[in-house]
C-alpha cells in the first residue's frame, strides 16, 4: 500500500516554529513542473520550509503533473499527488 505522510503542520509545531498554523493556511505562489513525484515533493517541502515523510520505494516510478498557482501548502501537496493513486 502506498502512503505519503503529509507532516508540514505537525513538524512545524513540534519544532516550535512561530505562526506555523497561520503559515500553513497562507496561499503562496507555487510552480513545480511535471516530473518524478519524489523530486516534486522535495521541491514543495524545500519551498515551503517543512518536512514531508515518504518511503522512496512507494513512489518509485510515479510522475506528477505538477502544480502552478496561488495555493496553500496542503492544496499544492494534493495537486502534486493528483492522478498518482496516492492521497
Amino acid at each position: 500500500m502506498h502512503k505519503v505522510a503529509y507532516a508540514a503542520v505537525a513538524c512545524l509545531s513540534i519544532m516550535g516554529v512561530p505562526d506555523a498554523e497561520a503559515d500553513a493556511s497562507t496561499r503562496k505562489p507555487v510552480h513545480i513542473p511535471a516530473q518524478k513525484l519524489g523530486s516534486a515533493l522535495r521541491a514543495l517541502a524545500h519551498d515551503r520550509q517543512f518536512y514531508l515523510l515518504f518511503a522512496a520505494q512507494d513512489i518509485a516510478g510515479l510522475q506528477t503533473r505538477g502544480v502552478t498557482g496561488e495555493l496553500t501548502s496542503q492544496e499544492a501537496h494534493e495537486q502534486l499527488l493528483s492522478g498518482t493513486g496516492l492521497t
